[in-house]
């Protein structure tokens, strides 16, 4: 789901936690943090940074930003999306 989709889909918000991909959701994730860990890239740092509000409920990307993106990465990244 891209932005435009989820602002107009997003209603309450409620359907994020029955959001039925959170799985490949995560995959991808998990993918997004290898291509960052070779190098900074803005698109893919903004496609984490559109996953994180999204999983804002359960914080698990958060969780795995912390665990997986290596300290060099992460500090740019914090100083760039100032999570």
């Amino acid at each position: 789901m891209g932005p435009d989709q989820y602002a107009s889909n997003r209603g309450g918000g409620e359907w994020e936690t029955d959001y039925p991909n959170w799985e490949i959701l995560y995959k991808a994730v998990d993918q997004i943090i290898d291509s960052l860990n070779l190098g900074y890239n803005e698109e893919v740092a903004e496609l984490l940074i559109q996953i994180l509000a999204i999983d804002n409920e359960s914080e698990t990307t958060l969780e795995k930003i912390e665990s997986s993106l290596v300290p060099t990465q992460r500090q740019i990244y914090k100083r760039c999306c100032k999570i």
